[in-house]
């Protein structure tokens, strides 16, 4: 969410926007990860580049339809079980809070995929994570999303035109979060990506990483700071009171997120150190990857911050291949613990 602006520039202003979910691990409506998605939603239905002008209409699909499935799982049952323990239900909530049209892969093919004859098959469609969709796959959700923007296009040329009450609607002012004490808007926290880095550069204590752009084609640069053998380092020192508070109490909890590629090409890891003014666990940012593609990543994890700024780096440790590249890096103060909501409070 932090990010939102690096990946939807103000111009030219778009006119839809898809946002595609896929969590990795436990999707529960009390997860930092569903949080966050939240808060996402709440800055794109407030994303107003040009006043005078709507704002972008936003689709909600979900891919994750089959993590955890079971090639060999014959029985009915078992795919019964396989449908219920998906993560489906628990994206769509946000969606459905914010009454934001959204479709899913599960809903679409599932009972295709549970015939005695099916047109395709969980190896079709998905890589051996069977979370993340091939080609055939691919090409179903630009099914699903063509089939929303024509049945939508149906609606307002036919039965169900634009009127006044569309209008009242989209003038309406955000509906309170839907998790609790997660109203915290794009104030709390910043990103910082590709040359926005540089200020926050520790020259003296950054070795071997270089600023890159690794894109063939002109008009899609590919920029980050890479760095290509064992050791080479990168270190920033950040602002630890990231919600501009006057008085900013130490210690303090903060999330910090590290942006990078993760890529089967010559790809390694990167091992996090806090070095000053902050504590936290040596993490390790697996840049490698065994799937034959490349895709963005973000790594969050907790730093206590007990100065008010931040030295922090990665370093790339010996592995098989040891290429890394940074892309970005965000910090906001940590989420309090959530409120669960219990029945009949």
């Amino acid at each position: 969410a932090l990010c939102l602006r690096h990946l939807l520039p103000p111009s030219p202003r778009p006119d839809l926007v898809v946002v595609e979910l896929g969590i990795n691990g436990e999707a529960s409506p009390h997860s930092e990860e569903q949080r966050a998605h939240e808060r996402l939603i709440r800055q794109l239905l407030q994303y107003a580049p040009d006043p005078s002008a709507p704002p972008p209409a936003i689709l909600y699909v979900i891919h994750s339809m089959m993590v955890l499935w079971d090639p060999d799982e014959a029985a009915e049952v078992d795919r019964r079980r396989t449908f219920l323990r998906g993560n489906a239900d628990a994206l769509s909530q946000v969606a459905q809070w914010y009454a934001l049209p959204w479709a899913t892969m599960r809903s679409a093919l599932w009972r295709d995929l549970v015939v005695d004859t099916p047109r395709w098959t969980p190896k079709q469609l998905l890589h051996p994570d069977y979370a993340h969709p091939r080609d055939l796959g691919h090409a179903a959700m630009a099914d699903l999303l063509v089939e929303a923007v024509q049945a939508t296009a149906r609606e307002l040329g036919g039965l169900r035109p634009w009127d006044a009450v569309d209008e009242s609607l989209l003038a309406a002012p955000l509906p309170p979060p839907l998790f609790p004490e997660n109203d915290v808007e794009d104030g709390n926290g910043w990103c910082r990506a590709e040359a926005e880095l540089l200020p926050l550069l520790v020259r003296e204590e950054t070795q071997g990483f270089a600023y890159v752009n690794e894109g063939v084609a002109e008009n899609n640069p590919k920029w980050g700071w890479v760095g290509e053998h064992v050791n080479d380092r990168l270190t920033i020192r950040f602002d630890t009171n990231a919600d501009g508070r006057p008085d900013p109490v130490f210690p303090r909890d903060m999330r910090v997120g590290w942006i990078f590629l993760r890529s089967y090409d010559r790809f390694g890891a990167a091992q996090v150190r806090c070095r000053e003014g902050c504590t936290c666990d040596n993490k390790l940012l697996h840049g490698g990857g065994e799937l034959h593609v490349s895709e963005t990543v973000t790594h969050l994890h907790t730093v206590k911050a007990t100065h008010d700024t931040c030295k922090i780096s990665i370093t790339i440790v010996p592995k098989d291949k040891t290429k890394f590249k940074l892309i970005g890096f965000s910090a906001r103060e940590a989420s309090p613990p959530p409120k669960i909501l219990k029945s009949g409070s």
